[in-house]
């Protein structure tokens, strides 16, 4: 009870004025309700009860069928009340145009990729740990698994340890909420530092940034030390609230003291000495707080931490060849998803700044599905990398040839996410 008092006030302590009074009456009412509990048989807190709502409605009847090429999947959830809530969303249609100002590069190695593929749906993920629970499910409207956060808890991939000064985090999320005025939301921590309970302290390390993401907008905070808060901000936006169901694409970029976070094509944070020098980063975690409505759903999937900024003019003109892992396409498909856009304004401004320069522009695949047709998608992955170039950014059709590879070069370990990231790639050969 005295740890989530404590992250109720720590949203009183960022929230608006306007907000102020609604949240101090949740505290209140939380109070009140607990002493009320205590007389009547000692029967469990408000909080305990919304969670227990949340799994009963949780529990559906799950159909599953999938496609095998790149785990492509869908489900029938017509008796499903989770699924139910964010059904008959119109899937967000963004632009590479509208990403015209987006600056985002994702990081060159891929270190950690989960897209929750290898775990059964309903389960709790493999590869990570909480103190509360959660599972992973499916969506109509959008393929693949989405990992489902439950309230109260935190959330913690295997295999991320001693982050560099540059790296890069990724993924998609999912918000389902009916109440605006509510702070419904999930954090993502990024600390460093010895912590005695990494899953559910509030500040989990000695040195790191938190940010608060949710229906009502955006707060950073960041901790050196025994401080924490030296810099920080809030931000209201009701992006989540006015876009619910459909999935948003969060980018953060740390760059040794600075970091940025973008929510699609938009820059929200870019704190330039957020991080004091040569400070060390080991944990990333998802937070949720345990005061949410009981209808409340968050999902993430696709999720992508990579270290080293790519020098891409380097690895292009002075190697001889640009490999590129930021250049994202919808599933089983050759459009290519407007967060890519960073990736290729870099790649075009290197061309037009070398104007005798040809490339040759190859696709590869994992090895997910059929060979044949793993071919056939990288061959046409490539000509729309070309197309998107020569349309959008200018460059002369003639400076470019295309050809695909298929999954027959693989450059890591098909057996492992990370690996089928890394090898889900675009190369450019100078000519």
């Amino acid at each position: 009870m005295i740890h989530r008092l404590f992250i109720l006030l720590f949203f009183v302590f960022f929230a608006s004025d306007a907000a102020h009074a609604q949240i101090l009456k949740k505290i209140k009412d939380r109070v009140a309700q607990t002493a009320e509990n205590k007389v009547v048989n000692k029967a469990g807190d408000a909080t305990e009860k919304s969670m227990d709502k949340m799994e009963d409605a949780a529990k559906g009847n799950k159909k599953q069928t999938s496609s095998k090429n790149n785990s492509d999947e869908n489900v029938d959830n017509d008796n499903d009340p989770v699924t139910e809530k964010i059904t008959n969303r119109s899937p967000a249609e963004p632009t590479l145009k509208t990403y015209s100002k987006f600056d985002f590069v994702p990081g060159e190695k891929t270190i950690f990729y989960e897209d929750f593929a290898p775990d059964a749906v309903g389960d709790f993920p493999a590869r990570w740990n909480t103190n509360v629970s959660g599972e992973v499910r499916t969506v109509n409207n959008y393929p693949g698994k989405w990992f489902q956060l439950r309230s109260g808890g935190g959330f913690i991939p295997d295999g991320i340890s001693d982050l560099p000064e540059n790296f890069t985090i990724e993924f998609d999320i999912i918000m389902n909420h009916n109440n605006v005025q509510n702070a419904g939301g999930i954090y993502l921590d990024i600390y460093g530092g010895k912590a005695q309970n990494s899953l559910d302290d509030l500040y989990p390390g000695e040195n790191g940034v938190k940010f608060y993401i949710g229906n009502r907008g955006f707060i950073m905070g960041n901790k050196v030390g025994d401080e924490h808060d030296k810099v920080s901000s809030n931000i209201e936006n009701e992006h989540f609230f006015n876009n619910q169901g459909k999935v948003q694409r969060i980018s953060i970029w740390r760059q040794k003291q600075r970091i940025r976070l973008y929510l699609n094509e938009v820059k929200i944070y870019d704190a330039p000495r957020i991080f004091p020098e040569n400070t060390s980063l080991s944990l990333i975690r998802f937070f949720t707080w345990d005061c949410m409505d009981e209808d409340e759903i968050f999902l993430v999937s696709n999720i992508r931490v990579a270290v080293g900024a790519p020098d891409m003019r380097s690895k292009l003109i002075a190697e001889g060849k640009l490999v590129t892992q930021g250049i994202l396409f919808d599933v089983n498909s050759d459009k290519i998803k407007p967060e890519s856009a960073g990736t290729l304004k870099g790649i075009a401004d290197i061309l037009k700044e070398n104007a005798t320069v040809k490339v040759k522009i190859i696709g590869h695949t994992d090895s997910d599905g059929d060979d044949a047709a793993n071919l056939t998608l990288s061959k046409k992955r490539s000509a729309s990398v070309k197309n998107v170039l020569t349309k959008e950014y200018g460059i002369d059709a003639s400076r470019m040839e295309t050809d695909g590879l298929g999954e027959s070069k693989p450059i890591a370990d098909n057996n492992t996410s990370e690996g089928k990231a890394t090898n889900r790639r675009v190369e450019f050969v100078k000519q």
